[in-house]
């Protein structure tokens, strides 16, 4: 049975990325969520999707450059917050999958992985799974976190699949992230073949869901999260 991910919690009820969303993914019945980390200039892990606050909260704020002392106080909206890492795999904890991803564009890897692995043994129950665009911030958390599955990301290419899946799918990971474009049935049966977890991002329309069901892939994220525990009757 494809499993449902909340993209970034239930973004079309609550604020992206806030425990608010991440509690009502739960709420919904959702197999588990998909969430974003960056490491702030005090070595917490915040869940934020991008480098700074101006698009969420109307702030210019770098998550980077500015300590969790400050970031916690910041409202998305509704009284929604931003969320440490370790709060929402508190939250979750065995209930369902947390698919992490992790930022590239981190100045400093080995840092971000010593915290992901800080906050993973805070709370050994989790279930978790760690993806990235980026292989160098993949291959930092494999050195620091061995037993963590990792899941390679990447952008939609703009072409239609064809021919063999692109080498660089396979990898030191457990599971592909592709775009729902890119999920061409003979790749994923394929993937599917070779024991990979096919996760495809972000699945909005039901038929599109219902299709990549057909093929097998193991999740869909996606933001409509009602929608698709309903069409595909995700179960923990």
């Amino acid at each position: 049975m494809v499993k449902v991910l909340g993209h970034r919690g239930a973004p079309r009820e609550r604020p992206e990325n806030s425990l608010e969303g991440f509690e009502r993914a739960l709420e919904l019945g959702a197999d588990g969520v998909e969430l974003d980390a960056r490491r702030c200039v005090s070595g917490e892990l915040v869940v934020c999707h991008d480098p700074t606050l101006q698009r969420t909260a109307g702030r210019p704020d770098r998550v980077r450059d500015t300590p969790w002392s400050e970031l916690r106080r910041v409202d998305l909206g509704g009284g929604a917050r931003l969320p440490r890492l370790a709060e929402v795999l508190a939250l979750w904890g065995p209930r369902g999958l947390v698919n992490i991803e992790v930022k590239g564009d981190d100045a400093d890897l080995p840092a971000l992985a010593r915290s992901l692995a800080e906050d993973l043994q805070a709370v050994p129950e989790a279930r978790v799974l760690v993806s990235s665009f980026w292989p160098e911030a993949l291959r930092a958390v494999r050195g620091r976190c061995p037993g963590v599955p990792l899941g390679r990301l990447w952008e939609p290419t703009g072409d239609a699949p064809e021919g063999p899946p692109p080498a660089w799918s396979r990898g030191p990971w457990e599971a592909v992230h592709p775009h729902w474009s890119q999920c061409w049935e003979p790749w994923v049966r394929l993937w599917r073949a070779e024991g990979l977890f096919v996760h495809a991002w972000t699945v909005d329309e039901v038929p599109t869901a219902l299709a990549l069901r057909g093929y097998g892939v193991t999740s869909v994220i996606t933001n409509e999260v009602a929608a698709m525990v309903g069409a595909l009757g995700a179960r923990r």
